[in-house]
């Protein structure tokens, strides 16, 4: 389900950077998938310092991951522990010196979905004759996370919009493609989108843009973008944050998001909601979707009942 170049782990303060990359070709085995082989994966390899993963589905139904890593020492160690854990899922793993072409590799998988009322597309994809353009988004994701393609993002969106009749501002912690901050601007609602990677800044602002041109142009008065390490925000009890980010990041931040009456996260997979749901024992868990082995989280602020007795959902966007 990684059909979307993934250009940063948005750890905080640290730098994109790809100077090795790392080759699998990930394939179906007992039982597993290959979308699943490729997600669980994805999923060490980010742990494992992967600074960007793309991905490319073969007509054979195997998926190639090409993981950016800041140095071939961490490639080498990546590349080791990998084929230690997961030799069963992959049908060769080696290290590739050449600089990956990550705009193909995005391009090959993204294709235009829908989630709730809203159609998501990248720039090279017309828009069909039944989608109305006010819910029509265009999402360019360069080298940012977070064009709707993949599960976390899709599962954020879902979880975001039923709380947009009752919201007057969202704070969207690590922004990426903008695609959250945009949904809220065409709702009407005051954003600020934070993000602190500068490449991630530069394609935030231009969706933006291209977002906010005629009729939308309340979108650009309504999203304020601001480049800061999210551990130094200030947020307020009415504040709706929205935050796609992996459970490490949120162990940096939980202390900052914990102000907020309501918090959306989402980047996690099912098994840690209980570890997230520990880094914020001021909110309760009144609803966990899912997606697969992915899950978004609805905590709402001060009831006491903690992670104990969540509505569980599935997605059903496609």
């Amino acid at each position: 389900m990684f059909v979307e170049l993934i250009a940063e782990l948005r750890q905080i303060g640290q730098p994109l950077a790809m100077e090795v990359a790392l080759r699998c070709e990930v394939n179906q085995t007992n039982g597993i998938d290959a979308e699943l082989a490729a997600d669980i994966v994805s999923v060490e390899l980010f742990d494992l310092g992967a600074t960007a993963i793309g991905t490319e589905r073969l007509q054979t139904g195997q998926h190639i991951l090409i993981a950016g890593f800041a140095s071939e020492l961490n490639a080498t160690r990546a590349h080791n522990s990998i084929l230690s854990t997961h030799s069963a899922l992959l049908i060769d793993c080696a290290i590739d010196r050449t600089e990956p072409d990550w705009v193909r590799s995005q391009r090959a998988g993204l294709q235009p979905i829908r989630v709730g009322p809203w159609h998501i597309r990248a720039p090279w994809d017309p828009l069909p004759e039944a989608i109305e353009p006010v819910f029509d988004i265009v999402i360019d994701p360069g080298r940012a996370f977070g064009h709707g393609a993949h599960p976390s993002t899709r599962l954020a969106i879902e979880l975001f919009i039923r709380t947009a009749s009752t919201t007057s501002h969202v704070i969207d912690v690590g922004t990426g493609t903008g695609i959250i901050a945009i949904i809220a601007a065409r709702l009407g609602i005051e954003v600020l989108a934070v993000e602190h990677d500068e490449h991630a800044l530069e394609v935030a602002r231009r969706n933006i843009r291209q977002n906010g041109a005629r009729p939308h142009e309340a979108v650009l008065d309504l999203i304020t973008v601001v480049a800061t390490d999210a551990s130094q925000l200030s947020v307020e009890g009415d504040d709706v944050v929205v935050a796609n980010l992996t459970l490490d990041v949120h162990r940096v931040i939980a202390h900052v998001c914990s102000s907020a009456d309501r918090i959306i996260v989402s980047g996690i997979l099912c098994r840690q909601v209980a570890q997230l749901c520990e880094l914020y024992p001021d909110h309760d868990a009144v609803t966990v979707r899912t997606h697969g082995e992915w899950a978004s989280v609805d905590l709402i602020g001060r009831s006491g009942r903690g992670c104990t007795s969540p509505r569980i959902e599935a997605s059903s966007s496609r």
